[in-house]
């Protein structure tokens, strides 16, 4: 959320006059900068530039009153308290100086108690990991420190903001996880029970009905992770390079089957395909090589018909 941080600026021009022997400048001008907002504070700054020196009276009016702590005063700021979160206030403030009068006029919100976090497990494929991610929603921008703790210890090892990993875990084992934030004073936690799934195992592919323009794409069945809920993309590629290649298909479930056409005649394929699970993620692709047939031009089958006639004269001349 975004708060709105107003800078008023009140120019008056006021007649040269003196104080005690001291000369008063011309121009007089006058800005609020709200320096700071919290769910529950916020603090004003003050800057009146001309007048008279260090007499400046400052009176803060928060929604057609006075408040209290700051009216009639001299200092230079304002520390605004015992607001309501999430609330917009409408200011006034007013700055006297040697009888000029000089106000600015605008509107603060204040910030959001922090949420109960949210909890997301992922298991790491790759490196057999259990990753935890926690966020919360609302509170005072930069001010949230999060602890998290699993199976009552600090075994997750934080690399990222918001997320942290545990290693060495055992598939089937419960892992109770625990996150608290502390914002602006306000305490949330939540927590979660999870139970690790079996990673994903390896599976097969299988290249048939191969012809010059496409060939049929099957695999063996990936298990592991959440059940019932894995998917598969399929891709082809001309190199063995890094990326996965062109997408054939996407979000297979049943049969585990891919029919790829529009494909270069007497060509070589890399065939990959990759297993999803939204409790593990991505698995390692599985790949094949296959090549496409070479396009048969009418000459080529010249031969076989000229042979084929040949042997019905000869059966003919036999049965004569």
């Amino acid at each position: 959320m975004i708060k709105l941080i107003i800078f008023v600026y009140v120019l008056v021009l006021v007649s040269n006059s003196s104080l005690n022997g001291e000369i008063v400048q011309d121009l007089a001008t006058f800005d609020v900068n709200v320096s700071s907002v919290t769910t529950s504070k916020i603090n004003l700054i003050f800057n009146y530039i001309g007048g008279v020196y260090n007499a400046t009276v400052y009176t803060v009016n928060i929604n057609n009153n006075d408040y209290a702590l700051c009216t009639s005063i001299t200092a230079s700021s304002c520390l605004v308290t015992g607001l309501n979160a999430d609330t917009g206030y409408q200011f006034k403030v007013t700055a006297i100086n040697n009888g000029t009068t000089l106000y600015s006029s605008f509107n603060v919100k204040t910030y959001t108690i922090i949420s109960v976090p949210t909890i997301k497990v992922i298991q790491w494929q790759s490196s057999k990991i259990m990753r935890v991610d926690y966020d919360a929603i609302g509170g005072v921008p930069n001010d949230s420190v999060y602890s998290i703790s699993i199976n009552n210890s600090n075994s997750c090892y934080s690399y990222y903001m918001y997320s942290c990993s545990m290693m060495d875990v055992t598939v089937g084992e419960t892992y109770n996880i625990h996150v608290q934030v502390v914002n602006d004073g306000h305490t949330a936690y939540a927590d979660l029970s999870y139970v690790l799934l079996p990673f994903q195992s390896d599976f097969t592919v299988n290249v048939s009905q191969i012809t010059s323009d496409g060939f049929t794409v099957e695999w063996t069945e990936c298990t592991g992770g959440k059940e019932g809920a894995t998917t598969y993309n399929v891709y082809t590629s001309l190199t063995n390079r890094d990326s996965l290649g062109d997408l054939a298909c996407s979000e297979i479930v049943s049969p585990r089957t891919c029919k790829v056409n529009n494909l270069l005649n007497d060509t070589i394929y890399y065939v990959r395909v990759i297993a999803l699970n939204p409790a593990i993620g991505n698995s390692q692709p599985s790949e094949t090589i296959t090549q496409t047939s070479p396009l048969i031009s009418a000459s080529t089958l010249e031969l076989p018909l000229f042979i084929i006639l040949l042997y019905s004269i000869t059966i003919s001349l036999i049965l004569i």
